[in-house]
Protein backbone atom coordinates (compact mmCIF):
# COMPACT_ATOMS: atom_id res chain seq x y z
CA UNK A 1 0.00 0.00 0.00
CA UNK A 2 2.87 2.37 -0.98
CA UNK A 3 0.76 4.84 -2.82
CA UNK A 4 -1.67 5.17 0.28
CA UNK A 5 -1.42 8.22 1.94
CA UNK A 6 -3.68 7.93 5.16
CA UNK A 7 -4.37 4.23 6.84
CA UNK A 8 -7.04 3.54 9.33
CA UNK A 9 -5.68 1.67 12.87
CA UNK A 10 -7.69 -1.46 11.34
CA UNK A 11 -6.17 -1.11 8.00
CA UNK A 12 -2.60 -1.23 9.15
CA UNK A 13 -3.66 -4.48 11.24
CA UNK A 14 -5.35 -6.11 8.58
CA UNK A 15 -2.26 -5.39 6.29
CA UNK A 16 0.72 -6.15 8.66
CA UNK A 17 -0.87 -8.12 11.71
CA UNK A 18 -2.76 -10.88 10.18
CA UNK A 19 -0.11 -13.80 10.87
CA UNK A 20 1.19 -12.54 14.52
CA UNK A 21 0.44 -15.07 17.37
CA UNK A 22 -1.77 -13.98 20.61
CA UNK A 23 -5.11 -13.98 19.36
CA UNK A 24 -6.86 -10.84 17.74
CA UNK A 25 -7.25 -9.16 21.02
CA UNK A 26 -3.22 -9.58 20.76
CA UNK A 27 -2.89 -8.61 17.51
CA UNK A 28 -5.05 -5.25 18.09
CA UNK A 29 -2.76 -4.38 20.99
CA UNK A 30 0.81 -5.23 19.44
CA UNK A 31 -0.08 -3.17 16.39
CA UNK A 32 -1.32 0.36 18.45
CA UNK A 33 1.74 -0.46 20.77
CA UNK A 34 4.11 0.10 17.31
CA UNK A 35 2.00 2.76 16.26
CA UNK A 36 2.07 4.74 19.65
CA UNK A 37 5.84 4.19 19.31
CA UNK A 38 6.12 5.41 15.30
CA UNK A 39 3.88 8.63 16.19
CA UNK A 40 6.07 9.11 19.85
CA UNK A 41 9.09 9.18 17.76
CA UNK A 42 8.22 11.19 14.63
CA UNK A 43 7.80 8.60 12.10
CA UNK A 44 4.15 9.02 11.43
CA UNK A 45 1.70 11.35 12.22
CA UNK A 46 -2.22 10.67 13.84
CA UNK A 47 -5.09 12.03 13.21
CA UNK A 48 -8.24 11.95 14.60
CA UNK A 49 -11.59 11.28 12.50
CA UNK A 50 -14.78 13.54 13.66
CA UNK A 51 -16.98 11.71 15.27
CA UNK A 52 -20.68 13.04 16.03
CA UNK A 53 -22.87 12.97 19.46
CA UNK A 54 -24.35 9.59 18.30
CA UNK A 55 -21.25 8.07 17.18
CA UNK A 56 -18.96 6.05 18.93
CA UNK A 57 -15.02 6.74 18.97
CA UNK A 58 -13.16 6.21 15.32
CA UNK A 59 -9.97 4.39 14.62
CA UNK A 60 -7.24 6.75 14.46
CA UNK A 61 -5.91 7.74 10.73
CA UNK A 62 -2.30 7.66 10.31
CA UNK A 63 0.15 9.48 8.00
CA UNK A 64 4.26 9.53 7.06
CA UNK A 65 5.68 12.43 9.17
CA UNK A 66 9.31 13.68 8.63
CA UNK A 67 11.22 10.82 10.20
CA UNK A 68 9.26 8.02 8.41
CA UNK A 69 10.39 9.82 4.86
CA UNK A 70 13.48 10.05 5.71
CA UNK A 71 13.59 6.37 6.86
CA UNK A 72 12.48 5.85 3.07
CA UNK A 73 14.68 7.43 1.44
CA UNK A 74 17.67 6.12 3.35
CA UNK A 75 17.15 2.70 3.86
CA UNK A 76 14.62 2.23 0.34
CA UNK A 77 16.69 4.70 -2.15
CA UNK A 78 13.01 6.37 -2.88
CA UNK A 79 13.39 9.53 -4.36
CA UNK A 80 12.44 12.46 -2.02
CA UNK A 81 9.59 13.76 -4.50
CA UNK A 82 7.72 10.35 -4.66
CA UNK A 83 7.37 10.15 -1.00
CA UNK A 84 4.06 12.52 0.16
CA UNK A 85 4.46 13.21 4.55
CA UNK A 86 3.56 16.82 4.22
CA UNK A 87 0.15 17.55 6.02
CA UNK A 88 -2.57 18.53 3.22
CA UNK A 89 -4.89 20.90 3.55
CA UNK A 90 -8.15 18.53 2.74
CA UNK A 91 -6.78 16.70 5.77
CA UNK A 92 -9.91 19.00 7.43
CA UNK A 93 -12.11 17.44 5.20
CA UNK A 94 -13.90 14.77 6.78
CA UNK A 95 -15.79 13.61 3.44
CA UNK A 96 -12.14 13.51 1.63
CA UNK A 97 -11.04 11.31 4.57
CA UNK A 98 -13.64 9.21 4.34
CA UNK A 99 -14.13 8.71 0.91
CA UNK A 100 -10.38 8.11 0.62
CA UNK A 101 -10.70 5.44 3.78
CA UNK A 102 -13.65 3.64 1.99
CA UNK A 103 -11.49 3.51 -0.76
CA UNK A 104 -8.48 1.54 1.00
CA UNK A 105 -10.99 -0.77 2.62
CA UNK A 106 -11.67 -2.09 -0.81
CA UNK A 107 -8.36 -2.19 -2.08
CA UNK A 108 -7.57 -4.37 0.84
CA UNK A 109 -10.30 -6.69 0.53
CA UNK A 110 -9.22 -7.15 -2.91
CA UNK A 111 -5.56 -8.03 -2.22
CA UNK A 112 -6.77 -10.73 0.35
CA UNK A 113 -9.17 -11.84 -2.47
CA UNK A 114 -6.52 -12.18 -4.81
CA UNK A 115 -4.25 -13.81 -2.29
CA UNK A 116 -7.20 -16.54 -1.68
CA UNK A 117 -7.80 -17.29 -5.31
CA UNK A 118 -4.38 -17.02 -7.06
CA UNK A 119 -5.92 -13.97 -9.28
CA UNK A 120 -3.02 -11.52 -10.00
CA UNK A 121 -3.80 -7.67 -9.21
CA UNK A 122 -1.67 -6.65 -12.04
CA UNK A 123 -1.90 -2.46 -11.89
CA UNK A 124 -3.59 -0.08 -8.81
CA UNK A 125 -4.00 3.24 -9.10
CA UNK A 126 -6.07 5.69 -7.58
CA UNK A 127 -8.01 9.12 -8.67
CA UNK A 128 -4.92 11.27 -7.64
CA UNK A 129 -2.46 8.99 -9.22
CA UNK A 130 -4.10 8.67 -12.65
CA UNK A 131 -4.20 12.56 -12.51
CA UNK A 132 -0.74 12.82 -11.97
CA UNK A 133 0.01 10.65 -14.38
CA UNK A 134 -2.18 12.27 -16.64
CA UNK A 135 -3.93 9.18 -17.57
CA UNK A 136 -7.34 11.08 -17.99
CA UNK A 137 -9.38 11.00 -20.98
CA UNK A 138 -12.47 13.55 -21.82
CA UNK A 139 -15.40 13.20 -24.05
CA UNK A 140 -17.55 15.65 -25.22
CA UNK A 141 -21.61 15.03 -23.96
CA UNK A 142 -24.37 16.64 -25.82
CA UNK A 143 -27.19 17.49 -23.38
CA UNK A 144 -30.93 17.65 -25.27
CA UNK A 145 -30.58 21.52 -25.67
CA UNK A 146 -28.39 20.58 -28.20
CA UNK A 147 -25.44 22.34 -25.55
CA UNK A 148 -22.02 20.45 -25.75
CA UNK A 149 -20.59 19.72 -22.34
CA UNK A 150 -16.95 18.83 -21.95
CA UNK A 151 -16.38 15.57 -19.36
CA UNK A 152 -13.42 14.30 -17.42
CA UNK A 153 -13.37 10.35 -17.14
CA UNK A 154 -11.85 9.83 -13.61
CA UNK A 155 -12.33 6.99 -11.60
CA UNK A 156 -11.48 6.97 -7.89
CA UNK A 157 -9.85 3.93 -9.32
CA UNK A 158 -8.59 1.81 -11.75
CA UNK A 159 -7.15 -1.55 -11.81
CA UNK A 160 -6.50 -5.00 -13.23
CA UNK A 161 -6.66 -8.54 -12.38
CA UNK A 162 -5.10 -11.36 -14.42
CA UNK A 163 -5.17 -15.19 -14.36
CA UNK A 164 -3.21 -16.70 -16.57
CA UNK A 165 -2.40 -15.04 -19.83
CA UNK A 166 -5.92 -12.90 -19.57
CA UNK A 167 -6.42 -9.93 -17.64
CA UNK A 168 -9.98 -7.93 -17.36
CA UNK A 169 -9.90 -3.90 -16.66
CA UNK A 170 -12.16 -2.41 -14.04
CA UNK A 171 -12.96 1.15 -12.94
CA UNK A 172 -14.14 1.68 -9.28
CA UNK A 173 -16.28 4.12 -7.98
CA UNK A 174 -16.73 4.44 -4.00
CA UNK A 175 -20.09 6.09 -3.69
CA UNK A 176 -20.98 7.83 -0.57
CA UNK A 177 -24.27 9.37 -1.18
CA UNK A 178 -22.90 12.34 -1.71
CA UNK A 179 -23.59 12.34 -5.85
CA UNK A 180 -26.43 13.63 -6.89
CA UNK A 181 -28.46 11.14 -9.05
CA UNK A 182 -30.15 13.53 -11.50
CA UNK A 183 -29.18 17.23 -10.68
CA UNK A 184 -31.92 19.61 -11.95
CA UNK A 185 -29.60 21.12 -14.86
CA UNK A 186 -28.65 18.66 -17.00
CA UNK A 187 -24.75 20.27 -17.41
CA UNK A 188 -24.01 20.28 -13.89
CA UNK A 189 -22.40 16.92 -12.33
CA UNK A 190 -24.26 13.62 -11.36
CA UNK A 191 -24.34 10.35 -11.60
CA UNK A 192 -26.71 10.23 -14.40
CA UNK A 193 -24.03 12.21 -16.47
CA UNK A 194 -20.88 10.33 -15.13
CA UNK A 195 -22.54 7.29 -16.55
CA UNK A 196 -23.23 8.74 -20.05
CA UNK A 197 -19.51 9.67 -19.93
CA UNK A 198 -18.28 6.12 -19.31
CA UNK A 199 -20.75 4.94 -22.10
CA UNK A 200 -19.06 7.68 -24.89
CA UNK A 201 -15.73 6.88 -23.86
CA UNK A 202 -15.55 3.26 -24.10
CA UNK A 203 -16.41 4.09 -27.87
CA UNK A 204 -13.33 6.15 -28.16
CA UNK A 205 -10.32 5.36 -29.67
CA UNK A 206 -8.25 6.79 -26.61
CA UNK A 207 -9.64 4.08 -24.37
CA UNK A 208 -9.23 1.77 -27.05
CA UNK A 209 -5.61 2.37 -27.09
CA UNK A 210 -4.85 2.89 -23.53
CA UNK A 211 -6.30 -0.20 -22.61
CA UNK A 212 -5.09 -2.72 -25.39
CA UNK A 213 -8.66 -3.20 -26.93
CA UNK A 214 -9.79 -4.73 -23.86
CA UNK A 215 -13.33 -3.73 -22.19
CA UNK A 216 -13.44 -2.47 -19.32
CA UNK A 217 -16.13 -2.62 -16.21
CA UNK A 218 -17.17 -0.14 -13.63
CA UNK A 219 -17.70 -1.67 -10.09
CA UNK A 220 -19.71 0.76 -7.85
CA UNK A 221 -19.50 0.31 -4.30
CA UNK A 222 -21.87 2.15 -1.74
CA UNK A 223 -23.28 1.98 1.79
CA UNK A 224 -26.93 0.67 1.35
CA UNK A 225 -29.42 -1.84 -0.51
CA UNK A 226 -31.62 1.15 -0.97
CA UNK A 227 -28.80 3.30 -2.84
CA UNK A 228 -27.31 0.35 -5.17
CA UNK A 229 -30.87 0.30 -6.24
CA UNK A 230 -31.63 4.15 -6.98
CA UNK A 231 -27.74 4.09 -9.06
CA UNK A 232 -28.41 1.01 -10.62
CA UNK A 233 -31.89 1.64 -11.66
CA UNK A 234 -30.56 5.75 -12.61
CA UNK A 235 -27.71 3.62 -14.67
CA UNK A 236 -30.68 1.33 -16.53
CA UNK A 237 -32.40 4.60 -17.41
CA UNK A 238 -29.76 6.48 -18.68
CA UNK A 239 -29.11 3.14 -21.31
CA UNK A 240 -33.04 3.02 -21.69
CA UNK A 241 -32.87 7.01 -22.85
CA UNK A 242 -30.32 6.37 -25.88
CA UNK A 243 -31.70 3.25 -27.11
CA UNK A 244 -34.84 5.15 -27.06
CA UNK A 245 -32.71 8.29 -29.01
CA UNK A 246 -31.15 5.60 -31.62
CA UNK A 247 -27.56 5.67 -29.66
CA UNK A 248 -25.33 3.03 -28.55
CA UNK A 249 -26.36 1.50 -25.54
CA UNK A 250 -24.47 -1.95 -25.77
CA UNK A 251 -22.40 -1.02 -22.47
CA UNK A 252 -25.20 -1.92 -20.33
CA UNK A 253 -24.01 -4.58 -18.62
CA UNK A 254 -20.48 -3.05 -18.00
CA UNK A 255 -22.00 -1.48 -15.05
CA UNK A 256 -21.69 -3.34 -11.65
CA UNK A 257 -23.35 -2.46 -7.90
CA UNK A 258 -21.76 -4.00 -4.94
CA UNK A 259 -22.18 -3.30 -1.13
CA UNK A 260 -19.24 -1.36 0.41
CA UNK A 261 -18.06 -3.32 3.14
CA UNK A 262 -15.21 -3.00 5.75
CA UNK A 263 -14.42 -6.04 6.89
CA UNK A 264 -12.28 -8.27 5.63
CA UNK A 265 -13.84 -10.46 2.54
CA UNK A 266 -11.20 -13.15 1.43
CA UNK A 267 -12.22 -14.48 -1.81
CA UNK A 268 -15.88 -13.96 -1.08
CA UNK A 269 -14.85 -10.63 -2.59
CA UNK A 270 -14.33 -12.26 -6.57
CA UNK A 271 -16.35 -15.39 -6.26
CA UNK A 272 -19.92 -14.92 -4.78
CA UNK A 273 -22.28 -13.42 -6.83
CA UNK A 274 -22.57 -10.56 -4.81
CA UNK A 275 -22.98 -7.77 -7.85
CA UNK A 276 -26.41 -6.49 -9.18
CA UNK A 277 -25.62 -5.65 -12.58
CA UNK A 278 -27.67 -3.00 -15.05
CA UNK A 279 -30.08 -4.41 -17.23
CA UNK A 280 -29.76 -8.13 -15.28
CA UNK A 281 -31.96 -9.16 -12.45
CA UNK A 282 -29.49 -11.84 -10.88
CA UNK A 283 -26.48 -11.39 -9.49
CA UNK A 284 -23.34 -12.39 -10.57
CA UNK A 285 -19.25 -12.70 -9.59
CA UNK A 286 -16.42 -11.29 -10.72
CA UNK A 287 -15.10 -14.13 -11.35
CA UNK A 288 -17.15 -16.35 -13.87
Amino acid sequence: MRTTPYLRTDQIQRLFWQESSGGTWGRVKACQRRLALLTQHGYVRRLEQPVTRREKSKPYLYALDRRGAQLLVTELGIEPGEIEWKPRSQEAQFPFLEHLSATVDFRIGLVEACAATGIELNAWMDERELKRAQNVDRVELVSPQGNVVNAAVVPDAYFMLCRDDKCAVFFLEVDLMTVTIEPSKWERRGWMRRIRAYNAYFRTDAFYHRYEGRQARVLTVTGSQRRLEHLKQATERVFAELRAAGEDASFEDNFWFGLLTPEPTGMALLTEPRWSVAGADERRAMLE
